[in-house]
């Protein structure tokens, strides 16, 4: 259970770092290098902790185009699945699924 709440700790601390307004959504393009960023960092503090890190699943995603914008065409199907993100009419992603999406992250096989 310590574990759990590190995580979740984890991703409401590098979470601060992208939403400095705390309104506690961020476009599409920022959240998912937010999952990158916070995946890693986690991945990074479990192995440095002596503990049994799973593999990270690769991106493997062009994080922005020119514009700042996601090309969609660039995240892999299964990667998409497998994060879950729901996104608003503005293309935004809420703090609760951006974190999720990093714990789907960390786990994933």
């Amino acid at each position: 259970q310590n574990q759990d709440m590190e995580l979740i700790a984890k991703c409401v601390e590098v979470w601060k770092q992208y939403d400095v307004n705390y309104t506690l959504r961020l476009p599409l393009a920022d959240a998912l290098q937010y999952i990158d960023d916070c995946a890693q960092q986690i991945h990074a503090a479990m192995d440095a902790g002596g503990g049994d890190a799973p593999p990270i699943m690769d991106a493997r995603w062009k994080s922005k185009t020119v514009a700042g914008e996601v090309e969609l065409g660039q995240i892999p199907i299964k990667y998409a699945l497998m994060l879950r993100l729901q996104v608003d009419s503005e293309m935004h992603v809420r703090f609760g699924y951006a974190a999720l999406a990093v714990i789907r992250r960390c786990v994933a096989r």
